[in-house]
C-alpha cells in the first residue's frame, strides 16, 4: 500500500469512529442472515438476477475495503462468516454510514461465494449507471477504450483497471463480452469499479457515432494492412494535446480476435514482438502495451 493510500485508508477509519462517537452510533451488531436473503443474495452469482434486482457481489476482503472507501453509497450491506477475523474498519465505516453488516455460517457463506476458498468477506452493491452516452464529449487527445467479444472475467476485469490506472476516458462493451457484474470481473478489478465510465453497446453502431464526433478508430489486431503500433504511437506523441484527436482503440476476443465486420470498415495496429518464439499476447497484456504506448507522455510524467 502506498503512504497516500494509507493515510487516506486511516482517515476513513477514523472518520467512522468519530460519526460512531459524536452521533451516538454504535459499532453495528451482526445480524444473522435469514434464509430469504441468503437465497436471494445467492442468486446474484447469475447474471439473470443480477439484472433483475440491479444488485451484484463484491467479494473478498480488499475489494469490499475499497468499495467501503470510494463507493459507500453503493454499498447496500456487507455480509461476514462467523469464522471471518476482521478488524474494526469494516464495522466502523459500516456503523458510520448506516450499512448493515450480516453473518453467517462459512457452510451458507459459500452459497454466495464462487471461489473456492472464500475470505468470508462480501459486499451486495447497487448496480452503477453505464456513465458514458452517445452524447459524452469527446475533448482533443482523449482515449476510449473498446471490447469487441471479449469473454474472459478476468481478462475484463485487469482491462478495467488498467484502462483506469491508464486515464482512460471510457469503456465500451461490444456484444459478446463477459458481464461487467460477473464477480471475478469484479474481484479482477481490485476495487477499481466505478472509476471509469461504461456503456454496453453494439459496436457496429457505436463506434461510427464516436467517428462522427471526430474520434480516430484503432483495431488492435493484427492482419493485412495493420501498422506497427510504435509508429502511430510516435505520430501521436509529436503532437501538442490539443491537435491530437480523440481516440478509440478496439480489443476484440481472446481467439478470434477482432470481428470481420469491423476490420472491414476500420484500420488496425499491432505490437511488434517475436512471433517465432510467441504466438500471441494474452487480450489484457496486449491492451495494456497498447494503452501505455498511446498514453499523453505528460500524464504519464504526472503519475
Amino acid at each position: 500500500m502506498q503512504p497516500g493510500q494509507r493515510n487516506f485508508l486511516e482517515k476513513t477509519l477514523q472518520e467512522g469512529y468519530h460519526l460512531c462517537m459524536h452521533e451516538n452510533r454504535t459499532l453495528p451488531i451482526q445480524i444473522p442472515l435469514s434464509k430469504a436473503l441468503l437465497k436471494k443474495f445467492g442468486s446474484l452469482l447469475r447474471k439473470k438476477y443480477r439484472s433483475k434486482h440491479q444488485l451484484f457481489i463484491a467479494e473478498g476482503a480488499r475489494t469490499v475495503e475499497q468499495f467501503l472507501i470510494r463507493m459507500k453509497p453503493a454499498v447496500e450491506a456487507v455480509i461476514v462468516s462467523t469464522d471471518f477475523e476482521g478488524d474494526d474498519f469494516y464495522s466502523a465505516i459500516c456503523a458510520a454510514h448506516q450499512i448493515p453488516v450480516y453473518s453467517c455460517t462459512s457452510e451458507s457463506f459459500r452459497q454466495l461465494s464462487d471461489t473456492a476458498n472464500p475470505q468470508g468477506i462480501l459486499a451486495v452493491c447497487k448496480c452503477m449507471s453505464p456513465g458514458l452516452s452517445g452524447n459524452t464529449p469527446l475533448p482533443n487527445g482523449s482515449l476510449y477504450l473498446a471490447l469487441d467479444d471479449l469473454q474472459d472475467p478476468g481478462n475484463l476485469g485487469t482491462i478495467y483497471r488498467t484502462a483506469a490506472w491508464f486515464g482512460v476516458s471510457g469503456l465500451l462493451l461490444g456484444t459478446g463480452c463477459a458481464d461487467f457484474y460477473n464477480p471475478k470481473v469484479i474481484r479482477s478489478t481490485a476495487g477499481a469499479t466505478g472509476t471509469l465510465p461504461f456503456s454496453e453497446t453494439d459496436l457496429l453502431t457505436a463506434l461510427p457515432r464516436f467517428e462522427a464526433r471526430g474520434a480516430e478508430i484503432l483495431l488492435l489486431d493484427l492482419n493485412p494492412g495493420a501498422r506497427p503500433l510504435h509508429e502511430v504511437a510516435g505520430n501521436r506523441a509529436g503532437l501538442k494535446k490539443e491537435s491530437r484527436s480523440p481516440l478509440l482503440l478496439v480489443t476484440g476476443n481472446e481467439a478470434r480476435g477482432i470481428s470481420q465486420a469491423l476490420r472491414e470498415r476500420y484500420p488496425a495496429v499491432y505490437i511488434q514482438g517475436m512471433p517465432e518464439q510467441v504466438e500471441s499476447l494474452n487480450a489484457a497484456i496486449s491492451t495494456a502495451i497498447a494503452l501505455y504506448a498511446l498514453t499523453d507522455p505528460e500524464s504519464l510524467n504526472q503519475g
